[in-house]
C-alpha cells in the first residue's frame, strides 16, 4: 500500500480510531508527510461522528497539541490542516476549553472540550 503512495489502517478503520482517536490525527500527519492518497475506507471513518466524540471526550488537549505541533512542523502542513477540516476534525482540534470559552465555540461553530461529546 505504501509503495503504491495509499494510506489505511491494518484493521477496520472505524475500530482503529474508535479505540484510540489520537490515530486519525497521526494518519492525517503521515499522508501529508509523505504525499499518501487517503484511503476511501478510512476517510469515511476519520468523518465518522463517534471518532469525532472519542477524539473530543477521550484524549487530553495536550496530546492533541503535541499531534498538530507535528503536522504544522511538515512538509505539508496546509495539505494537514485541509484533511482535518475536509473530515470534520478542524473544530474538534481547535476547539477552546468549554469552561472559559464555551459560548465563543458556539458562536464560531466549534465542538466544545471539557464535556457535551455524546459517545456511540
Amino acid at each position: 500500500d505504501l509503495r503504491a503512495g495509499l494510506l489505511r489502517t491494518p484493521l477496520d478503520p472505524l475500530e482503529t480510531f474508535r479505540d484510540d482517536p489520537l490515530r486519525v490525527l497521526r494518519a492525517f500527519r503521515f499522508a501529508a508527510r509523505f504525499g499518501l492518497t487517503v484511503d476511501e475506507n478510512l476517510s469515511k471513518a476519520a468523518a465518522a461522528p463517534q471518532v469525532h466524540a472519542h477524539l473530543n471526550s477521550k484524549v487530553s488537549r495536550e496530546r492533541v497539541g503535541i499531534e498538530v505541533g507535528k503536522m504544522m512542523r511538515g512538509v505539508d502542513s496546509v495539505r494537514a490542516l485541509k484533511l482535518l477540516a475536509d473530515h470534520g476534525l478542524y473544530s474538534i482540534v481547535f476547539a477552546l476549553p468549554k469552561k472559559r470559552f464555551g459560548r465563543l465555540n458556539r458562536e464560531c461553530g466549534f465542538a466544545t472540550v471539557g464535556g457535551d461529546a455524546k459517545l456511540a
